[in-house]
């Protein structure tokens, strides 16, 4: 009988031991850390966007027809300080939804002090641009597709005076981005069409992925 008090002693202490132990690491206090002074936020009162003026498009019969044409900008890509490029499409009959083949592709180039419209390819009817891309002032991508998203995958390249369709390695779907890492390293994503039946219906959509290796697409 005269060992058990001694036993226990001798868990307590080793106990107590235990907790000067774990104090001593860190359990003093359990009270969230904090820094002696707080870091103050950035400063972003001077960082604002304005609405920039935009060109007027060119009137077409199909537009006067209807008292007007739709159009939308869907990307936009800068090469430099004062070079900068919008892409989407316009659409000449809004209100009719069986006239979407009527649309075209939409570039428009700011050079510093306006927005001006330049000629770009609408290779199939109902195609726009959905992205773009520059690697410099004449070498930017723009891709894209159908409306309605059926027919082929559309890219264009400008090369300094022109936009020119480019072949999308015979895909079918819509190309919606576009990315390089240099001139002769570029991806382009969007989905494929899926077709199946005697007839050929879409009946879904699959991942796609294209690369530009320097040559081709």
């Amino acid at each position: 009988m005269v060992g058990r008090p001694l036993r226990g002693w001798a868990r307590a202490g080793v106990l107590l031991t235990v907790l000067v132990t774990l104090a001593g690491c860190g359990l003093r206090s359990q009270a969230p850390a904090t820094t002696a002074s707080a870091e103050a936020p950035p400063d972003l009162s001077g960082l604002t966007w304005t609405v920039a003026p935009e060109p007027v498009l060119p009137a077409t019969p199909a537009c006067a027809e209807v008292g007007g044409c739709d159009a939308a900008l869907n990307a936009v890509a800068c090469p430099s300080s004062d070079e900068c490029w919008a892409v989407g499409f316009r659409e000449e009959n809004p209100a009719l939804m069986l006239a979407l083949p009527s649309t075209t592709t939409l570039t428009e180039l700011w050079r510093g002090s306006t927005w001006q419209v330049v000629e770009s390819p609408t290779p199939a009817p109902g195609e726009g641009l959905n992205d773009v891309e520059c690697v410099s002032v004449s070498d930017c991508w723009a891709v894209g597709g159908g409306r309605v998203g059926d027919g082929s995958a559309l890219i264009e390249h400008w090369d300094g005076d022109h936009w020119l369709a480019v072949s999308a390695a015979g895909s079918s779907g819509v190309l919606g981005g576009v990315s390089c890492v240099t001139a002769s390293d570029c991806w382009a994503a969007g989905y494929a069409l899926v077709r199946s039946g005697p007839y050929g219906m879409v009946t879904g959509r699959d991942p796609l992925l294209l690369h530009y290796g320097g040559t081709s697409w």
